[in-house]
């Protein structure tokens, strides 16, 4: 919604054939992000479970005692999104931005809509990733 309202400078914002596709890139990215981070946060909880449970015997409180998971986790989820977006237009040419361009759009105009999704999906992967 932000995309649509403050980016696109949509009237109306809800206009289908926009936020369909950007809320489509956004939420494959994002489900992604979450798989790997969930994964890696009960890996790693049970390979150091040993720890876990002493610390909390310790007195620690349950987000202290799972803190050095939730930051492997978190390392894990945003790994290949802090990866696409540092070779994005250098290596690898993202779907949208070449779609955009053979469809006839400047090269420039096509690079700002990628520029911002891809912000998008980091935003997004990181908040769903700390909310986990």
């Amino acid at each position: 919604l932000y995309a649509a309202v403050f980016v696109l400078a949509l009237s109306p914002p809800w206009d289908a054939k926009y936020v369909v596709p950007v809320s489509g890139m956004v939420v494959g990215n994002v489900l992604t992000a979450t798989a790997l981070g969930c994964g890696a946060f009960l890996t790693d909880v049970a390979e150091r479970a040993d720890v876990v449970e002493l610390a909390l015997a310790r007195g620690a409180t349950w987000r202290e005692a799972a803190l050095p998971s939730l930051r492997s986790a978190t390392t894990a989820a945003l790994t290949p999104t802090l990866n696409s977006m540092a070779v994005m237009g250098l290596v690898m040419m993202p779907g949208m931005m070449t779609g955009q361009m053979l469809g006839g759009q400047p090269p420039v105009v096509a690079g700002c809509y990628q520029v911002m999704i891809m912000y998008l999906v980091c935003a997004a992967s990181c908040l769903t990733t700390l909310v986990l």
